[in-house]
């Protein structure tokens, strides 16, 4: 029994390393690229006072994700236990 808990605890910490291998370089790709839609002033930085952008009959488009402003449930089910 202990020889079939060490052989799963081998495989679950491969597949943790594969797991870390395969995400970190993927996700330092996209570390430096702005997303192309946000308004930027001239020194780069976002323009959080720009007007929203617009749909085509003329009302703002406040389409995109969108998150709830309080998420501690979402991430912790026991949060106020």
């Amino acid at each position: 029994m202990l020889r079939d808990a060490g052989e799963l605890l081998m495989k679950n910490l491969i597949a943790v390393c594969v797991a870390l291998f395969v995400y970190v370089p993927v996700y330092a790709q996209w570390t430096k690229v702005p997303p192309p839609a946000i308004p930027r002033g001239p020194d780069g930085k976002p323009n959080l006072s720009a007007p929203a952008p617009k749909l085509p009959d003329g009302t703002a488009d406040l389409s995109g994700v969108w998150e709830p402003a309080e998420t501690k449930w979402l991430r912790n089910l026991a949060a106020d236990i």
